[in-house]
């Protein structure tokens, strides 16, 4: 089985956000294993590549990534599946990421040109990973 690994620094706050991310969580290991990672978070200064360890092939979220469309987005993440068999998915902090977490990463990817906070950032993309994934199913979640 496929595994997506996503790390994030600092907790969710809001229950309203807890309950979707559980939601989502429940709905993504319906395809794969799903690791999700809280890191202590640094404080006031950016995420630099000390701050986390790299395992498998390493997807950095930034607003200056490169985008996907949802089925460009499937495409990618099968193919990396096929693979490597894991991904990880990294989310910085309020101060975002510095260079060397960018370079550290295999892919650096947008999911909006808009800065999205940390909360928002890991349910947008848990929402995505159940899309696609129940996409390459057959599922009907994705019209």
């Amino acid at each position: 089985m496929t595994k997506i690994r996503i790390l994030s620094f600092g907790n969710i706050k809001s229950y309203a956000l807890k309950d979707l991310t559980n939601y989502y969580q429940k709905l993504v290991s319906k395809y794969s294993m799903l690791e999700l990672v809280v890191c202590k978070d640094p404080g006031e200064r950016k995420i630099s590549s000390t701050d986390f360890q790299k395992i498998g092939y390493t997807v950095v979220l930034s607003d200056q990534g490169q985008s996907f469309d949802t089925l460009k987005f499937k495409e990618f993440i099968v193919d990396r599946f096929n693979q490597e068999g894991q991904i990880t998915f990294l989310i910085g902090n309020a101060y975002g990421l510095d260079e060397s977490a960018l370079k550290q990463a295999d892919l650096v990817l947008s999911l909006s040109p808009m800065t999205l906070n940390h909360e928002l950032t890991f349910i947008i993309l848990l929402e995505q990973l159940y899309r696609i994934l129940n996409l390459h199913a057959g599922g009907k979640y994705h019209k």
